[in-house]
């Protein structure tokens, strides 16, 4: 009965709906486990669109139906993470290790949580123990998430040279551009200015990457951090005209462009060509920034960018007012895989 509810809880998941049942030809199939299975694809459909109480309600009535069944308890223990319930998802995590010591998912799903709420060295043993395991069956891109997961949690302690070491490793273990970069963000936050800007350069030379728009704007902050801002402005102006995509590393060259802006007028009388900027925008820009410049994005700054966003986000704030309260550089949203 189970094997068959774990087939129908597998095409589920490999597709949008099964097809209509025709009960004459499927009358060997119990209702309770199309039910059960029918249950569990409600469950992830509304953990998509980030309906997580209706997701939990669904899964927990596919256990009650199957309360055996360990891919449902695994499911609805990431549910209960996203809503907070913690005791409950460690819970059903410990049981699910206990009986499957086999699967790396759930002691890495554990070490995440043990994270969350605040217990690090719990959380580094379970993350060790899934590195290890991730090796020996030589799923290297799981062992360079999870590096990459004692990076962040090594950095969030102040443990700095542990951080860097793990955050190298995930970026030898998965050697691609996204790695490379958040090895890079993450010698921003230790100060490593130089040694970034010239392994951008290098990165770029071998990759045949000189016009990716991505890098180009990491070159641009690293510039502009170094005191270059002639080069820091080439760099910027490359990264916007050949297209870059990503939102936030947008805004952070727009910030860059109105701090070289500001530094140039303070050594210029002249305001002939100041642009006129309406409230409103100005608010808008205000929010943004505030938002941005008081969350974890900005402990990969560097600190010379960082310094001046928040000088400017006070500046505005204490004209036109807070937009909420934030908590400064807090790492609570922080979460590693």
């Amino acid at each position: 009965m189970f094997s068959k509810f774990y087939l129908l809880s597998s095409l589920f998941l490999a597709s949008c709906a099964l097809p209509t049942p025709e009960r004459v030809d499927q009358n060997f199939i119990p209702e309770v486990e199309i039910q059960g299975a029918s249950l569990v694809n409600e469950g992830l459909f509304y953990f998509k669109k980030s309906r997580f109480f209706e997701a939990e309600a669904s899964l927990r009535k596919a256990l009650y139906l199957f309360p055996d069944a360990d891919n449902v308890k695994a499911s609805l223990a990431v549910v209960l993470q996203t809503n907070e319930q913690l005791d409950e998802a460690v819970s059903i995590l410990s049981e699910l290790i206990k009986n499957n010591p086999e699967i790396v998912e759930y002691k890495q799903s554990l070490a995440r949580i043990y994270y969350i709420e605040g217990k690090y060295e719990e959380s580094e043993n379970w993350y060790r123990e899934a590195w290890l395991m991730s090796v020996d069956k030589m799923d290297f891109l799981r062992a360079a998430t999870i590096s990459r997961s004692l990076s962040t949690l090594s950095f969030r302690v102040g443990y700095e040279e542990q951080s860097n070491c793990a955050s190298e490793e995930a970026f030898i273990l998965k050697p691609d551009n996204e790695e490379f970069v958040r090895s890079l963000k993450m010698k921003n936050a230790l100060g490593f200015y130089q040694v970034s800007r010239d392994q951008v350069v290098d990165w770029m030379q071998k990759q045949s990457l000189m016009k990716d728009p991505g890098l180009l704007g990491e070159l641009a902050v690293l510039n502009f951090s170094l005191g270059d801002f002639d080069e820091a402005t080439k760099f910027a102006s490359l990264a916007k005209d050949l297209g870059i995509t990503d939102g936030t590393q947008k805004f952070e060259l727009t910030l860059l462009n109105k701090f070289i802006e500001a530094r140039e007028e303070k050594t210029s009388s002249s305001e002939d060509d100041e642009e006129e900027i309406s409230e409103e925008e100005i608010l808008q820009f205000k929010d943004q920034l505030e938002q941005i410049t008081y969350s974890p994005v900005s402990l990969y700054w560097p600190s010379p960018f960082l310094d001046e966003a928040d000088k400017l986000a006070k500046s505005l704030i204490a004209e036109y007012g807070d937009s909420e309260e934030v908590e400064i550089n807090s790492l609570g949203s922080t979460v590693p895989n």
